[in-house]
């Protein structure tokens, strides 16, 4: 199928045709999850069916596109708020790099430490079954709120797009920046393709070759936040005001986002089942 070569990954363009601080939404991350789950290995794929059904699959196994697994932390979150700076990086506006000094040493740690710490328990097998599962669930979550260009920068104290509103055309209610990002654009791709979101998340996974996957292995959590970080600085943030009254996005920004959503989700998906396929290949 047709695609859109971005930044050396690949941007599915076949579905074109027609204080929230979660990254993608429950869509967005169960889309992430089914595009991974095709990419594992089968000793990955394996491991990963026993570790979330210990009792044996049932007609319904749950799977890392399950959204009680790929959503799990989202909803920890709300009643253990020390869990929520793990969902997110704040990396200045104005930055020229990622320093982990300045952007992950506060507030019990960020978005990337926690990718770290969670793979390392994951890979341990050491580590108890109930552990194991838990940092799966986070690692699978955390890794596709990495690819979502909000969770990567902060602009003068905006949280991440959560103080800034905007208003789709002929829409008179405003709705946060950062919502529009995480639901709003993930909801309108796929309603544009007439799908639910597994076949959404199978329709981009039908448009990567496997040079555009292997085009998207190369580079660490701190390189793909850094990327995202770039889109917030180069598009996301392009005509959006720091202060004032909620914004009329255009057709060309509201298109341009549709685009960029699906490459992130796509890179999201095939980066995840290279995380994991790396922690089981080592896990005894």
């Amino acid at each position: 199928m047709n695609g859109i070569k971005r930044r050396g990954c690949v941007v599915a363009a076949w579905w074109l045709g027609a204080l929230s601080v979660s990254a993608w939404g429950p869509e967005g991350h169960v889309i992430v999850g089914r595009i991974a789950e095709q990419h594992l290995t089968p000793r990955t794929a394996h491991m990963l069916c026993d570790l979330l059904n210990p009792a044996g699959p049932t007609n319904t196994p749950l799977t890392i596109a399950s959204s009680n697994v790929v959503n799990w932390a989202d909803e920890y979150r709300t009643d253990h708020p020390e869990t929520a700076p793990w969902h997110f990086v704040d990396i200045p506006l104005d930055a020229t790099a990622y320093d982990p000094v300045r952007d992950c040493r506060g507030h019990g740690g960020c978005l990337l430490s926690a990718i770290e710490d969670f793979r390392r328990q994951l890979a341990d097998p050491r580590t108890n079954r109930a552990a194991r599962v838990e940092a799966l669930k986070y690692l699978v979550h955390f890794v596709g709120d990495i690819h979502m260009p909000l969770h990567c920068v902060t602009r003068q104290g905006d949280k991440g797009g959560n103080m800034v509103w905007v208003r789709l055309p002929n829409d008179v209610k405003a709705t946060r920046l950062h919502k529009f990002w995480d639901e709003t654009l993930v909801a309108m791709n796929i309603k544009a393709g007439g799908m639910d979101a597994m076949a959404y998340a199978d329709g981009l996974n039908r448009a990567v070759s496997t040079e555009q996957e292997k085009a998207c292995r190369p580079g660490t959590p701190a390189d793909w936040a850094w990327e995202a970080h770039l889109l917030a600085v180069k598009d996301v943030y392009t005509g959006i005001p720091v202060h004032g009254k909620a914004v009329t996005l255009d057709a060309a920004y509201i298109a341009n986002s549709q685009r960029i959503v699906a490459e992130q989700l796509t890179k999201a998906g095939l980066r995840l089942a290279q995380v994991l396929n790396d922690v089981c290949d080592h896990t005894p």
